[in-house]
């Protein structure tokens, strides 16, 4: 039996694949697409990648950890 994670945290700038690319791999993956991805970055302009990205939250770091409870428990509840 597989057992999958209920949710995504994923930094977008990662050292072998970046995050758009796992993304895109993730989402044409039938038995990972429906897994929700929570965006961590450092980045700014984080939001601006919404279009790119389907994710179902999107965070800069450094993370207010209740914050970041907060969206998991709202996204696995």
């Amino acid at each position: 039996m597989e057992i999958l994670p209920n949710l995504i945290l994923l930094d977008l700038m990662m050292p072998v694949k970046d995050g758009f690319q796992f993304c895109l791999e993730k989402d044409n993956n039938a038995r990972i697409s429906y897994i929700p991805v929570v965006i961590l970055s450092a980045d700014g302009q984080v939001k601006d990648y919404q279009p790119r990205i389907n994710a179902r939250a999107f965070l800069r770091k450094p993370l207010d950890i209740y914050n970041l409870i907060k969206v998991i428990e709202d996204i696995i509840a």
